[in-house]
């Protein structure tokens, strides 16, 4: 699965900004994938790109499962995140 996360261009902070992507649970917020200083951090499930020529951050899921369903969100900064709700059947 991909997810794809848009961020406007003209935010200089939020474009230039490290940007993560993690799971809600309650009001706590787990980081399971980032990138920083434009470079793709590898997790074993978890791949996330920052097209900063696009204004998008695109994370890779592999290998789904029922524990993968929930709330997450793109973060940059303080000022910006996009949330994505999914849920993935048995």
């Amino acid at each position: 699965v991909i997810i794809n996360c848009a961020y406007d261009l003209k935010n200089v902070k939020t474009r230039d900004s490290a940007k993560s992507f993690c799971k809600m649970s309650g009001s706590e917020c787990t980081t399971v994938t980032e990138v920083k200083n434009d470079l793709w951090i590898p997790e074993e499930r978890f791949s996330m790109i920052d097209d900063k020529s696009l204004g998008l951050v695109s994370v890779l899921i592999r290998n789904l499962t029922v524990n993968d369903s929930g709330t997450y969100r793109c973060k940059a900064d303080s000022t910006w995140f996009q949330e994505v709700k999914f849920n993935v059947g048995q």
